[in-house]
């Protein structure tokens, strides 16, 4: 509390003060006020100042500002906040005690808590101001009170409060967590592959709704093509079924014939065709060196040769990777993935040789106006360039209502012994 008093002093009964001239309304210094404390009081904070001065009748007049022997702060003031470390943070605040009080904090079961932070400031009226901060943990008392005890006697100021349900939700715990992420994983895993399933189910049945009406478009017949042991390179080796075919790296004793390939790594299918529209799917891998298309009978079989359509063979390879039409100029096929099966097509009518991809269907290359004789049979012709390269005949997938008359020419059979047939080959 503050009060404002007039001292007069006559002479220098009271207060010996300096003989200099006054300042009006300047303060004077604290020793000249002390000097006589004892006739000021305990009370009176060294805070006077000098109003008027008449040194002629020595009489001056002071003015000083009393404070009284202790006053009672404001009440205790909580903040809240969440602290960096995911507690709570609780702050005290009180102002306005003289002399300094103490602060303390305690649980509901009156024990004291170490603050984590302390700070006390006055102000210019000799004033305290108290801060002071604790953090609280999850697992700590809710309740917490901030206390502050005059060191005069008085009343301490005291406030409570109670942090339940203040903290912030905690993240599930760890095994909660993995176990839901596992079955999310697995719920996931699940439609992924539903779905694959779906999509391939889907994507195999429109390709052979393609395939059959591609089929039935182009009238094509399945070709039931097996290999001539007779015509084998010595080096190629035939599978039991004469359906595949692998280069081998030791020569075979065979018999020598002029049907045998004695200097191409060659094999024919035993039959032949002359007439209609015919397809077979060879499966090629995804590695080796190959060819496969169809070829004269009158084919050179004892002699090196290239392989284009004036030595009589229209066919596809693959050399190293590179996918090309065995033209006379080699036209290289740019393809984005490579088939690991393809379709061979042959129509005897317009004399043509399309290859495709057997999945499908689409279209990689076509030779056209094939200059085979008028009647003439063309074999299914298969070469391998390098040891370990294997081609594999696919079973043919008829259609039922397929049908497509046509007559197949088989050399040893004599010419009286033709006979027109509708799905295959003998």
């Amino acid at each position: 509390m503050w009060s404002a008093t007039a001292w007069f002093w006559r002479g220098s009964a009271e207060l010996p003060l300096p003989r200099a001239r006054a300042e009006p309304a300047g303060c004077l210094p604290p020793l000249a006020v002390w000097a006589s404390s004892a006739a000021l009081g305990p009370n009176w904070m060294g805070s006077c100042c000098l109003l008027w001065d008449a040194v002629a009748v020595t009489i001056c007049l002071l003015l000083c500002v009393q404070t009284s022997a202790s006053d009672s702060g404001s009440d205790p003031l909580l903040h809240i906040m969440i602290d960096d470390g995911g507690g709570i943070r609780v702050t005290c605040l009180s102002a306005g005690w003289y002399p300094e009080p103490q602060l303390l904090w305690t649980n509901s079961r009156g024990e004291t808590l170490s603050p984590d932070s302390q700070e006390k400031d006055s102000s210019d009226r000799g004033l305290f101001n108290l801060s002071s901060s604790v953090v609280l943990t999850k697992s700590s008392d809710p309740v917490l009170s901030c206390t502050v005890r005059p060191s005069a006697p008085g009343p301490e100021k005291k406030t409570s409060i109670s942090i339940t349900g203040l903290f912030p939700q905690s993240p599930p715990e760890k095994a909660v967590l993995w176990v839901l992420l596992t079955v999310a994983l697995l719920f996931s895993l699940l439609g992924a592959y539903l779905f694959r399933r779906f999509r391939k189910e889907h994507e195999e049945a429109s390709k052979e709704l393609e395939r059959r009406q591609f089929l039935k478009a182009e009238s094509l017949s399945a070709a039931e093509v097996t290999l001539a042991e007779d015509t084998a390179y010595p080096y190629l080796i035939l599978s039991k079924d004469r359906r595949s075919v692998t280069h081998g790296a030791i020569w075979q004793i065979v018999p020598q014939t002029t049907k045998r390939f004695s200097c191409l790594p060659s094999v024919l299918a035993s039959k032949s065709f002359t007439s209609g529209k015919w397809y077979w799917d060879v499966e090629v891998g995804s590695w080796g060196s190959w060819a496969t298309g169809v070829a004269k009978e009158s084919v050179e079989r004892m002699g090196e040769f290239l392989l284009f359509p004036d030595m009589g063979v229209w066919a596809l390879q693959c050399m190293e990777g590179q996918w090309e039409a065995l033209t006379i100029a080699r036209t290289r096929l740019c393809l984005e993935e490579k088939p690991r099966k393809i379709r061979v097509q042959v129509d005897c009518e317009h004399h043509s040789v399309s290859f495709y991809e057997a999945e499908d269907l689409a279209h990689i290359f076509t030779f056209s106006g094939c200059s085979w004789e008028k009647g003439g049979p063309v074999f299914p012709f298969f070469a391998l360039w390098t040891i370990g390269t294997e081609l594999r005949i696919l079973p043919s997938q008829r259609l039922e209502t397929e049908e497509s008359p046509c007559v197949i020419f088989d050399p040893d059979v004599d010419d009286d012994e033709y006979v027109p047939l509708s799905l295959g080959l003998l």
